[in-house]
């Protein structure tokens, strides 16, 4: 029961949100893509000014 003493009930098909698999495996390589482009960035950009830093020194 529910605070206010109703039953609780199973949502209808109409209440829940449903994906396909297929959706969310093309979601899923579009965010792994940007995050690999990302974080190739970072880890190139903090590698590549250290080594500068070292041959100006």
């Amino acid at each position: 029961m529910n605070l206010d003493g109703k039953m609780n009930t199973i949502p209808t098909s109409d209440e829940t949100i449903t994906f396909k698999r297929t959706h969310f495996y093309s979601v899923f390589v579009v965010l792994a893509f940007a995050v690999g482009i990302l974080l190739g960035y970072v880890i190139w950009g903090s590698s590549s000014g250290k080594a500068q830093n070292a041959v100006e020194a």
